[in-house]
């Protein structure tokens, strides 16, 4: 389900629907234990939130404060008719898995999105912790596939082209 971070639009359904596939929208927080304390928020569905909870904690855990990962268990309903409600659609950094995901940065302020279609983006600040966002990047990136793996009967091909183009070569010798 596509994430639609906005105050005025209801084309996919409000953050709270329950037949949501995956349930209704969470956000989550992971703040930086970096100088800045900079606070990420990752915002989709309930099941896909809480699985990405996980591989945030096990991967990143290393750049994020100690409060932040204790209360990473503790995902905040994400309420799309308010303006106060985190995150808003000017601070997404980067949207995955057909947008169903989005990445947040408390303070950046992208007001490109307002604009023109094909204005730039407005530069992520240099005050963000680039690790952290790296490491959180990489995290949902691999955590959250646009599609599942290969199905069996399909991963042995490559493999057997070889096999393939050495019996054709064999055969395409003998007629010459």
């Amino acid at each position: 389900m596509l994430v639609c971070v906005s105050t005025s639009s209801t084309q996919y359904g409000h953050a709270d629907n329950a037949s949501r596939p995956g349930g209704v929208m969470i956000s989550a927080s992971f703040q930086s234990n970096g100088a800045n304390g900079t606070v990420f928020r990752i915002l989709s569905d309930n099941t896909t939130t809480t699985n990405l909870i996980g591989a945030i904690l096990a991967n990143c855990s290393a750049s994020l404060t100690n409060a932040s990962i204790a209360a990473a268990g503790s995902p905040t309903p994400y309420n799309d008719s308010s303006t106060s409600s985190l995150p808003q659609p000017e601070q997404i950094v980067q949207y995955y898995r057909a947008s169903s995901i989005a990445l947040s940065v408390d303070g950046y302020n992208d007001t490109s999105i307002f604009q023109a279609e094909g204005t730039p983006d407005v530069p992520i600040p240099s005050t963000v912790d680039a690790t952290t966002l790296d490491c959180l990047n990489q995290t949902i990136g691999l955590a959250a596939p646009l599609i599942g793996g290969v199905g069996s009967q399909w991963a042995a091909i490559p493999n057997n082209m070889g096999l393939l183009g050495l019996v054709w070569l064999v055969w395409f010798s003998m007629l010459m």
